[in-house]
């Protein structure tokens, strides 16, 4: 009934437009129609009674003519007849009077009715027609046209009642008209409409018609099915991609340009666990983490309303159990025809892949071994320590404790590796009883550890604590059945606000540790300014190395090696210097521990070794006939599987030099080196390299490692030489002893002696008595430059006319092994 009602509605006011237009223009044409008839009709009444009273004045004006022309010289005006015949015209109802006037003096002649005549008297719509009688008076007769306005009027009258039924029955006629032939098929056409928008399917109108309505209602209902057929296919692509939107396993949504949700895929809902109508409406903001609104409003909302894209933002959700859930989001803008924005948005799940990175991150920050941090997540935990205390700490101090065990590589060496990582994990284990629960404990790698303390009382608290992980290292280690004792050193740098980075405070703690194992190991230091020094020291020398090695400031020295017996030189030992224009000359003492450490004791080891074959040919004042040799110092790291050939190359270019060299190496280098040094000096003694055991009786267990290891000379440590035979009778005695006892032990195993650090006579003669045949030190002379040497070394042995004794000092060169 509605929808009747209000097409019945439509249909009225297209028809009010309708007469609106028709009935102006019908009132207009019908108007003017019946006023021109109207003005024509009064037209010839007016006419018609002109002549009538024009026709009855002639006749009257020509009577009164006559007579006055039949009394001729008689006063006619006073006789009744002229009176009479003027009063005839007052038969006519439309002359209302008449007068006869004197054209000279203007006197009314005669007049009717009599005695009124004209003068004074006024009527609507009246008219004068003068007449002229006989040349010298006028006759003026007055008529109304009164009935001919009414007329007018009544005509008029029955022309709006004549227009006023017209127009009923034209609009009713219209009307009538109007509802059957046009606004009872429009009213359908609308209903049908009306059905299409309730129903949402195309309806159609059940009419067949032959008119003009008739082909647009065909045009209608061929649209409607055409309408028909695509709201079919859009049905079926629609439901398609409803289908596709909500099964692909894609979080899949779309919001307003607020962020509303306007729509969600089913794989949306299920990651979030909600469902479709509590989420729709809802921002999109409230499934995200706090921290991720920010960033989805500047690089999604504010990037898409610019018409750009968004490519994987990193977005945190929850789900409603609060589950977070990890995205990368991307977005494209959709603009509608009315300029509205909608916001496609799709979401890849990457909790899976967030959580594998955080477990490789954890892996990568974690020492396998002891489940410790390791070094890399000691540096991060240190990053924000550093820029937490950057402000100061106030009354409170917070410190890195920096932990190398001491003899470790002896639990190794003696139980097995297995033993050594379970006893690296009970230290882990250690550390954390040692330390409060907030301290964070790690593993460096290797037998390294290190501890960050937050925030003590003082520094006394953080070396108690030192202290305490000190004593609780030294207690025994239960491995396999058997006990395993290490110690601990200890070093402490405290964090400030001038600390430039973790790796800062790190280095200053190795170096107060470093200062611990200088101190005797088993024990903690703190960094000082003075350990500052050293370091700056340690990095100009490390500086003047790598220029030294670049510019050839390095050299060679040589100290004559010497016959005891008979004073004659049988060899040299070189000794490197380097001098710098800035410090002058710098002693090996200084610079050679800082090569080891800093791995430039290979390329300097190497131009040694070249430098002093080089030189052996400048040394020797009689090439060809002696055996003269050099002896070149040899440092731990230097013993590597490619030295045998490198210094073979070197003979190959000096073939004069093979067996006439030594290769000096302590006692501590052979054990820093392991089992495997022993066929390393089988080898170099194989291709025609002499070996000396330098430092002879300052090592551990000197005797065993001369029976172990393949070596040529014992070169007996000036420590038991300086002062011999000038500190007492006593003193004497004892280093008598430990030479002679070197001595014997040389001569049974076929291995040559030298002593170092002669010094006085008396200590040579001494060295003589205990069996020693070879020496050198300040007594021969102090190390010289090559040429010098050569000098020296032939005034002091000339060869071979100049000296009759030249076979003994043969025999003294023989005295050393080759």
């Amino acid at each position: 009934m509605a929808g009747t009602s209000q097409t019945s509605v439509r249909g009225t006011r297209l028809f009010a437009k309708l007469v609106l237009v028709i009935v102006p223009c019908f009132l207009a044409a019908s108007s003017l129609g019946l006023f021109s008839l109207a003005e024509f009709d009064l037209q010839q009444n007016r006419d018609a009674l002109a002549t009538r009273i024009g026709n009855g004045t002639a006749r009257v004006a020509s009577a009164l003519e006559r007579f006055g022309m039949d009394h001729a010289g008689e006063d006619i005006w006073q006789d009744e007849l002229p009176q009479e015949m003027l009063s005839v015209l007052l038969a006519d109802q439309a002359i209302r009077c008449a007068e006869l006037r004197s054209e000279d003096s203007g006197d009314i002649r005669l007049s009717a009715p009599l005695g009124l005549g004209c003068t004074g008297q006024s009527f609507d719509e009246s008219l004068d027609i003068p007449v002229f009688i006989a040349g010298d008076h006028t006759l003026i007769v007055r008529f109304s046209i009164e009935e001919i306005e009414a007329e007018r009027r009544s005509r008029r009258e029955f022309s709006i009642l004549t227009l006023t039924a017209g127009l009923l029955i034209t609009v009713a006629s219209s009307w009538v008209g109007f509802a059957l032939i046009v606004g009872r098929p429009l009213g359908q056409l609308l209903a049908v409409i009306r059905q299409s928008e309730e129903t949402g399917e195309p309806a159609r109108i059940d009419r067949t018609r032959k008119d003009e309505l008739g082909v647009v209602f065909a045009a209608f209902d061929s649209m409607q099915t055409h309408l028909s057929r695509e709201a079919a296919a859009v049905r079926r692509a629609l439901a398609q991609l409803e289908r596709i939107y909500s099964t692909t396993p894609a979080m899949l949504c779309s919001c307003d340009a607020r962020g509303n949700l306007t729509s969600v895929s089913d794989h949306w809902l299920a990651t979030i666990g909600a469902a479709r109508d509590a989420v729709l409406g809802q921002s999109i903001e409230r499934f995200m983490d706090t921290a991720s609104v920010p960033l989805f409003r500047e690089r999604v909302l504010s990037v898409v309303a610019a018409r750009q894209h968004a490519q994987d933002v990193p977005v945190k959700l929850h789900s409603l159990d609060c589950r977070p859930i990890d995205v990368l989001l991307s977005a494209m803008p959709d603009f509608g025809v009315d300029g509205s924005m909608t916001v496609l948005c799709v979401m890849s799940d990457v909790s899976l892949l967030k959580a594998a990175e955080r477990r490789l991150h954890k892996l990568a920050l974690t020492d396998p071994l002891t489940s410790l941090p390791n070094r890399r997540g000691l540096i991060e935990q240190l990053g924000r320590v550093v820029n937490r205390e950057s402000g100061g700490q106030g009354s409170t101090v917070t410190a890195v404790l920096f932990i190398d065990l001491d003899n470790f590589k002896w639990i190794n060496d003696t139980y097995g590796h297995e033993a050594g990582d379970a006893l690296l994990v009970e230290v882990g284990e250690r550390l954390r009883i040692c330390v409060r629960v907030n301290d964070f404990v790690a593993r460096l790698g290797g037998d390294e550890f290190a501890v960050i303390c937050y925030r003590l009382e003082s520094r006394r608290e953080v070396e108690e604590v030192a202290q305490r992980i000190i004593d609780k290292l030294e207690k025994p280690f239960e491995l396999g059945g058997k006990q395993g004792f290490i110690s601990a050193s200890v070093g402490i740098a405290y964090v400030e606000p001038s600390m430039v980075g973790p790796d800062c405070i790190l280095q200053l703690a190795d170096l107060a540790m470093y200062d611990a194992k200088q101190s005797g190991k088993g024990c903690h230091r703190s960094y000082n300014r003075e350990l500052g020094s050293k370091a700056t020291n340690k990095a100009i020398l490390r500086e003047q190395i790598h220029k030294g090695l670049e510019a050839d400031r390095f050299s060679l020295v040589f100290q004559p090696v010497v016959d005891l017996e008979s004073g004659v030189p049988i060899g040299a030992e070189a000794l490197v210097r380097l001098t710098c224009p800035e410090t002058g000359m710098i002693t090996p003492d200084a610079f050679i521990p800082v090569a080891e450490e800093t791995g430039q004791i290979h390329e300097l080891g190497s131009w040694v070794i070249a430098k002093g074959i080089d030189s052996l040919g400048e040394l020797d004042v009689n090439p060809g006939r002696s055996s003269f040799y050099v002896c070149l110092n040899l440092s731990s790291r230097q013993l590597d599987d490619s030295l045998p050939d490198r210094i073979d190359t070197l003979f190959a270019r000096h073939p004069e030099a093979r067996g006439r060299v030594v290769l000096e190496i302590t006692e501590t280098a052979l054990l820093q080196r392991g089992d495997h040094v022993a066929d390393l000096l089988e080898a170099l003694r194989k291709i025609g390299v002499r070996i000396a055991l330098d430092d002879f009786g300052t090592g551990y267990s000197s005797l065993s490692h001369v029976h172990e290891f393949p070596v040529d000379i014992l070169k007996i440590d000036k420590s038991f030489v300086i002062g011999l035979g000038t500190r007492g009778p006593e003193a004497t005695r004892r280093q008598m002893a430990m030479i002679r006892a070197t001595s014997s032990l040389a001569q049974e195993l076929g291995i040559a002696v030298i002593a170092e650090g002669i010094e006085a006579e008396k200590s040579s003669e001494i060295l003589l008595e205990c069996g020693v045949r070879v020496g050198q030190g300040y007594l021969f002379s102090r190390p010289m430059q090559a040429s010098s040497f050569r000098n020296w070394h032939a005034n002091v042995f000339p060869w071979p006319e100049s000296r009759p004794d030249t076979a003994q000092g043969t025999a003294a060169h023989q005295r050393v092994p080759s």
